[in-house]
């Protein structure tokens, strides 16, 4: 729990609204999905000949984990891995969203660029969508295609929404993947506004452009 107060403190007080049995699960996922954030983040910033192969290790070191401890096989005796053990064991979490999460990860760190809405999309989703897929599970609510219609009927179109969160969290990674040289926006939005490294970011005021303004509304 402390490791996530101090990565993330929103995280962590919306954990307080978890029923507490369910708390450590809800931290361990949490944690899981910043620490793939995080290895695709820094893989940008390798200069070494090993780019992109050291940072696709460390993917595959928790995809091996994984896979572990959804075979009944013991894992490494790791921190993290030890809470995903115990939130796998006592909870009826998807392996398929674990694997989803990686997979995207591992799409950002091959492709340093993200070619159409479309593919941001669909990565939004493999990524927060699954996430909120997998606090869900937590909660014991059914993740079916009938009550996920029942959802969109009642609160609007929520599946969208999943969709917009991811969304907005590759557009808050904007100024760290800048300074690794990296766009994580489409290359189509980019051509559209004229967007390059240059002109994305107000790099005296320390703000967003009017391009990227545009871009984003």
């Amino acid at each position: 729990e402390e490791t996530l107060r101090s990565r993330s403190w929103v995280t962590y007080m919306l954990g307080s609204y978890v029923p507490s049995q369910m708390r450590p699960a809800f931290y361990a996922v949490h944690l899981l999905d910043m620490e793939l954030t995080k290895i695709a983040e820094n893989a940008g910033s390798l200069r070494s000949d090993d780019y992109p192969d050291a940072a696709l290790g460390k993917l595959d070191f928790w995809k091996d984990s994984l896979s572990k401890i959804y075979n009944r096989e013991k894992p490494q005796n790791e921190p993290l891995t030890v809470s995903l053990l115990q939130a796998v064991n006592n909870n009826p979490l998807t392996y398929g969203y674990f694997t989803r999460m990686i997979n995207v990860r591992g799409q950002e760190i091959r492709n340093r660029s993200i070619s159409t809405m479309a593919e941001m999309r669909r990565m939004a989703d493999d990524s927060k969508g699954t996430m909120i897929a997998l606090v869900l599970e937590l909660l014991r609510i059914e993740i079916t295609n009938e009550s996920m219609q029942r959802v969109v009927d009642y609160l609007g179109q929520a599946v969208l929404l999943l969709t917009q969160i991811g969304i907005c969290e590759y557009i808050r990674r904007v100024p760290y993947s800048l300074r690794n040289n990296r766009f994580l926006l489409p290359e189509e939005m980019l051509s559209k506004y004229n967007l390059t490294t240059n002109n994305i970011w107000n790099r005296v005021y320390g703000k967003p452009s009017e391009e990227l303004f545009d871009a984003v509304l």
